[in-house]
């Protein structure tokens, strides 16, 4: 869609503009009063237009006949892979959330401009771009587009190393976020080599961490131990705080796999505190999520969720779809432990359906957890009651299985159905 504000929509009678030039502004109204266009407004306030499809590929046609539609092509590209970098630094932080919202309006643009670029071959744009997105792909839960859009350009050797290295570690983390663990080592060993070889301290970090996950999710916990360690370093010498709250969740999660949930808890509180300092809700949220599993292990109900809503509430407002399903898990469990039976079934219910349109895969050590809290409270209900409550939290929707877990709307479901 285009937006009033974006380049080239010029006035006039603004300096250095021809007075046979068009004047786009006055054509956009003639468009919409002959109902050819649709004014919407957008998610920052500005106007967006949309046509009907079928002007929209007659207009395409004219532009391909008149010869302009490779210098439109690469012009609309660079304006969105201008976007898409300009939004990469907001991932975590405080504008999250708004550059999250603004890159969803502008995903069909995104992803034309993808297109675009394989079409044409253009594989170092297209790379910058699936790297400016990468990161919105996995909190949206795209996952799979994520993986489509990273592994093309990856096979043209000539990008030069630091993309290429950024690209291998993403390519790296989303198929581990997918399950595939081979691909997965060997996409992160190279591009961990790479940063070795331009001495990127960060860059070893941060590949370090997905590689310590592998050996932790394959039950490796020594392994494991020593890689993150190892990132600790590297990331303590790169000085990132952000990395920093992520490695020590990491590491917290690690601990927790083996039983030692006091070092686990430790990790996580110093990951809350740093994340504070520089104001990432994201990492907060999973660390407070953790927090919560420690407390629901120790048999502390009410607070583990008190942390559970806390954590929930900040990935609502991020719209991590995945970290939304784990916390809909998290409270699950608390409510079987509160014998809030019906309750339990359906947010494990509407977690199991959130996370796997997700297209991730659990951990070994969260999979566990999760089986066991839906095997308990299978047992117990009959099976009639159990297959209706289930089915009941598979058709919330995502907005009404999160009020639901913050009680927004707990008692209106509850008179309701049980």
């Amino acid at each position: 869609g285009i937006r009033s504000g974006d380049p080239g929509m010029r006035n006039n009678n603004e300096p250095g503009s021809s007075p046979h030039s068009l004047d786009l502004s006055d054509s956009v109204e003639s468009l919409l009063d002959k109902n050819l266009l649709k004014r919407q407004e957008g998610v920052d306030g500005a106007s967006r237009f949309t046509m009907l499809e079928m002007l929209r590929e007659y207009a395409v046609g004219c532009l391909e006949r008149s010869g302009e539609s490779d210098v439109i092509g690469r012009s609309h590209t660079e304006y969105y892979l201008a976007l898409g970098e300009a939004s990469a630094p907001e991932s975590r932080g405080p504008r999250q959330s708004a550059w999250v919202k603004r890159l969803e309006q502008e995903h069909d643009n995104m992803r034309a401009a993808l297109r675009w670029t394989e079409a044409n071959h253009e594989q170092v744009l297209h790379l910058r771009l699936a790297l400016a997105l990468w990161w919105f792909w996995i909190v949206r839960g795209h996952i799979n587009e994520a993986n489509r859009w990273l592994v093309g350009p990856l096979a043209e050797e000539a990008i030069e190393t630091p993309l290429r290295a950024r690209g291998l570690y993403a390519a790296g983390v989303v198929a581990w976020a997918q399950g595939d663990m081979g691909r997965a080592e060997s996409y992160l060993h190279k591009s961990l080599a790479l940063y070795r070889e331009t001495a990127n301290a960060l860059g070893v970090g941060q590949a370090l961490r997905i590689i310590a996950n592998l050996a932790r999710d394959r039950g490796d916990f020594a392994a494991s131990r020593l890689y993150y360690e190892q990132s600790f370093d590297a990331i303590e010498e790169a000085q990132d705080a952000e990395a920093m709250a992520l490695v020590l969740i990491s590491m917290g999660e690690n601990a927790r796999g083996e039983g030692n949930y006091e070092t686990a808890r430790s990790y996580y509180e110093r990951s809350v505190e740093i994340s504070c300092d520089f104001e990432s809700g994201h990492t907060v949220a999973i660390a407070l999520f953790n927090l919560g599993l420690i407390e629901h292990h120790e048999g502390h109900e009410q607070l583990a969720k008190e942390l559970f809503k806390r954590s929930l509430r900040l990935h609502h407002g991020l719209r991590e779809m995945f970290c939304i399903a784990e916390c809909l898990y998290g409270l699950g469990g608390v409510a079987s432990a509160e014998i809030q039976t019906a309750r339990a079934v359906r947010l494990l219910a509407a977690a199991d359906v959130l996370f796997h349109s997700t297209g991730y895969q659990q951990n070994s050590i969260d999979r566990q957890g999760n089986d066991y809290e839906v095997s308990k409270v299978r047992g117990m209900l009959d099976q009639l009651t159990f297959e209706r409550l289930w089915t009941e939290g598979q058709t919330m929707s995502m907005e009404q299985a999160v009020a639901y877990a913050l009680d927004e709307a707990y008692e209106m479901i509850e008179r309701g159905r049980d």
